[in-house]
């Protein structure tokens, strides 16, 4: 998060209504000058799942997210910008999918969509998906890597080194190419998330 007090609130609310239980939020406040922070701290008062880590410097999204890997203890990683939000039964299902015996599965990923600014978390997309579940190595010539959409086993994501700090933008898309170029997959969890 970085100066995102206007939207922070429903991104942390739609975390804490996950019908999976078990979960920790690790925000990474990216040096707002705002009430990010606030509003943080005030869900982690209600819900000792959600805690924040502050950099005393803004550094940009990779190595923002790469602090929260590092913060992180669960067993799969997945990324939340300040300005989105998740869906009820996204969590678990795609945790649900990830849990595999072959060594490959490097975690699971699902479809998005883009919505307006003013939209609340009662929004229910319209069709399926943002690319109707078309291949994710390939994208069927669409981009359909964004940071919210894949989940990541933390020790693959480690691995891998996490995402590049000398990419100010698209170090989503980076990432997500690593581990289909070491080995490993992702299978689909199903829906919009």
């Amino acid at each position: 998060a970085h100066d995102d007090g206007a939207f922070i609130d429903t991104a942390l609310h739609s975390v804490r209504r996950q019908d999976l239980r078990e979960w920790e939020c690790v925000v990474v406040d990216d040096a707002s000058v705002d009430n990010t922070c606030a509003v943080v701290l005030r869900h982690a008062e209600e819900d000792p799942r959600i805690s924040l880590v502050r950099r005393d410097r803004n550094v940009g999204l990779a190595a923002a997210r790469n602090t929260g890997i590092a913060s992180a203890r669960g067993e799969f990683v997945t990324f939340l910008d300040a300005d989105d939000f998740m869906f009820p039964s996204t969590l678990g299902a795609r945790i649900r999918a990830a849990r595999s015996d072959d060594p490959r599965v490097a975690g699971s990923w699902c479809d998005w969509a883009s919505v307006d600014e003013a939209t609340g978390l009662e929004y229910q997309p319209k069709r399926a998906g943002s690319f109707d579940t078309i291949d994710y190595l390939t994208g069927g010539g669409e981009n359909q890597v964004i940071s919210t959409s894949p989940m990541v086993r933390r020790d693959v994501m480690v691995s891998l080194g996490g995402d590049d700090d000398d990419f100010r933008t698209a170090e989503d898309f980076e990432f997500a190419t690593r581990p289909f170029r070491n080995g490993f997959r992702l299978v689909y969890a199903g829906g919009v998330g």
